[in-house]
């Protein structure tokens, strides 16, 4: 069977017709009032966003850290092995997925 174009056109025209987002007045006028709605945050989602809300207001880097360790690397004490990058990198990949 073949389906022209216009016929794919007028069957989308119809779709949109039956989706069409309506403006908020209009549909208050036909839906009754059922109240005000209120959400509720458990402990655990607050505590949550505490963590989040802190994690963004610290400095994207640590000064006295990379001074720290550009010491270390100057005076050839910093000797990290393939091992422990590792290890750190997997250590750090869940709380990377959680923000």
């Amino acid at each position: 069977m073949l389906i022209s174009l216009k016929q794919v056109q007028d069957a989308l025209r119809v779709q949109l017709q039956k989706t069409r987002v309506r403006p908020v007045d209009e549909v208050k006028k036909t839906r009754p009032s059922l109240g005000t709605d209120q959400v509720s945050l458990s402990p655990e989602s607050k505590e949550l966003q505490a963590v989040r809300e802190k994690v963004a207001q610290a400095p994207e880097v640590r000064e006295a850290k990379v001074a720290e360790l550009r010491e270390a690397i100057k005076s050839g004490r910093y000797n990290v092995t393939g091992e422990e990058i590792a290890e750190q990198m997997l250590a750090r990949s869940l709380p990377d997925k959680l923000f």
